[in-house]
This record gives structure tokens, C-alpha cells and sequence, in this order.
């Protein structure tokens, strides 16, 4: 099987009892994964635990995450399918595979591909992605530092003038489950609306 993606870094979802900060680099264990997509091209989502965490050595495959943690699996299915939901006039999200988790070796297989597809992408031999960069010395798209902040002074200056920030983005939505699953795929076949 291709396991083709967004052309996104791959989404981690670490599920620890740890809040992590922004930029926070974590070693994890990797459980397992959700076939999520988006505008028709799988943008997937990697479920796994920090390896420090209490939980870390009772969470090995993502079967495990049931019996752990009864109902993570499915309230995370569903926030997936209806997070956009307020931005895309109430579309919910479609998934590959029914919607199931995959096991640990499926998403550590994608991984493996996707990793593959990201070296490739470097070396500029696919896409039509810039690959600019000022880390990846010997890369095709490799910059100096003084070559890339000419390039960003060349770009359009921020302006506070612009359209501003539309008032839906301050709105909260909570969306409390009512039906069960085979319902909402049901609703889902008919009708986008939530």
C-alpha cells in the first residue's frame, strides 16, 4: 500500500498525562494511527505516549489505548471529524479505513514512507514544494543565512490595515454526542451539515 499524505509534516498526537509546551521535542512511543482526509489526500494522524510517561510501558500497540484509556480512541475520531466543521459551513471530515485506528506496525510503516517521501522531496525530486532551507546543508535548496533574509525582506510587509480577524474565530463550539457513531456516519452520508 502508498501511504500518500498532504505534503504536511506528519500530525503527532501525544496522549501522556504531561502538557507539553510549544517547540517541546519529545521522544515517543508511536501506537498506533487515523486515516484523516482532507481535500482528498490523507493527512494522518500518529497517536502515541511520551516514553517517560507512568503509562508508557502498559501502552505498546492501540488496542491498548481502549483498555487504558476507554474512550480516547473514539472522542478523538471525533473531534477530528468535526473540527473544521466551523470554518467549512459545518463539512465534517472524512476517514480513511471506516474511520479505524491502525496498529502500531501500519503507522510505523507510514512513517517509514513518509520519511522516505521527505528525503526525496530534499533532494528536490518530487513536487513542486520550495525547498529552501538554511539546515539542510548539501541540500539542492540549501541557503545561507544572508541569502534567506534577503529573500524574506523581498516579501509583503505585515500590515495591521488588513480585513482584521473575523468574529467567528472568538466563538467557542462544543459539540455534545447524543447518537451513536453508526448515526452520525449515517447523517454524514446524507447531509454535510452537523
Amino acid at each position: 500500500m502508498v501511504n500518500c499524505g498532504d505534503n504536511d509534516p506528519v500530525d503527532a498526537i501525544e496522549i501522556g498525562s504531561g502538557i507539553g509546551r510549544t517547540g517541546e521535542v519529545k521522544q515517543v512511543k508511536v501506537l498506533g494511527v487515523l486515516a484523516l482526509v482532507d481535500d482528498g489526500e490523507t493527512d494522518w494522524k500518529v497517536i502515541c505516549i511520551d516514553v517517560k510517561d507512568d503509562l508508557a510501558d502498559k501502552l505498546n500497540d492501540i488496542d491498548d489505548i481502549e483498555k487504558l484509556m476507554p474512550g480516547l480512541l473514539e472522542a478523538s475520531r471525533d473531534w477530528f471529524r468535526i473540527y473544521k466543521a466551523p470554518t467549512s459551513g459545518n463539512k465534517m471530515n472524512q476517514f480513511g479505513f471506516n474511520g479505524d485506528w491502525q496498529c502500531r506496525e501500519f503507522a510505523e510503516s507510514m512513517i517509514r514512507d513518509t520519511h522516505k517521501l521527505w528525503k526525496r522531496l530534499m533532494r528536490n525530486e518530487i513536487g513542486e514544494i520550495r525547498t529552501e532551507n538554511t539546515k539542510q546543508h548539501g541540500s539542492p535548496g540549501h541557503l545561507t543565512v544572508s541569502q534567506a533574509q534577503s529573500i524574506i525582506s523581498e516579501q509583503v510587509k505585515f500590515s495591521l490595515d488588513g480585513p482584521g480577524i473575523p468574529d467567528w474565530v472568538h466563538e467557542g463550539v462544543f459539540v455534545r454526542r447524543t447518537v451513536s457513531e453508526d448515526v452520525c456516519d449515517a447523517v454524514d452520508d446524507d447531509d454535510d451539515d452537523i
